[in-house]
């Protein structure tokens, strides 16, 4: 229960309950034609764990709608889970990027090479095989946004309409200090040709 006073002196309470809130990660999934083409159009917001489904879902509309082309908007997507981000490449890229590196975890020489990694692409349902990627981009766009971009250079032609980027090729690890979550910038993201 809050309470406050209105700028006119009157008292006024009210009571907030909590509950879940899901917003919907892929909020605008399109197809258009352009001189002969099928250019897809997503809008992506954020890269959390039931973003994996709904882009899925939205890949798999995208495909039978015949999309040949795609624009990504990641306009003010923060970024999120890596899991996700390796989801929406590998339907972005598809058999051209299959098995291929998409990144390396780089520690540096304290933690050393025993915890560097290498992830590669996946190859999942209803990947489109696209020849380029353009994306839409805000300052806001980060992190697992830019990961994705980063990671398709290599492989495919991938052109920002927008902004630059945020600029964090970085991740954390989660480290219990007493009885808080601390999470340090632990290693650095890198594409294949780093």
């Amino acid at each position: 229960t809050i309470e406050w006073d209105t700028v006119g002196g009157e008292h006024k309470s009210a009571r907030m309950v909590k509950r879940l809130v899901t917003i919907p990660t892929v909020s605008l999934t399109r197809v258009v034609d352009v001189d002969g083409r099928r250019v897809g159009y997503l809008f992506f917001r954020n890269f959390v764990t039931p973003s994996t489904a709904a882009l899925s879902d939205a890949f798999a509309a995208l495909k039978a709608a015949g999309a040949n082309e795609l624009v990504l908007d990641l306009r003010y997507n923060g970024g999120g889970l890596v899991d996700v981000a390796v989801h929406l490449a590998s339907l972005i890229g598809g058999s051209r990027t299959a098995g291929q590196v998409m990144l390396n975890y780089v520690h540096n020489d304290k933690i050393g090479p025993q915890l560097n990694k290498t992830t590669r692409f996946t190859n999942p349902d209803n990947a489109l095989n696209l020849q380029r990627l353009v994306a839409i981009t805000t300052r806001s766009s980060a992190s697992a946004s830019e990961l994705v971009i980063n990671s398709l250079r290599p492989y495919i032609p991938v052109t920002i309409v927008g902004d630059s980027t945020y600029g964090k090729p970085v991740g954390q690890y989660g480290l219990r200090f007493c009885d808080k979550m601390l999470y340090p910038v632990a290693f650095s993201i890198k594409n294949v040709n780093l």
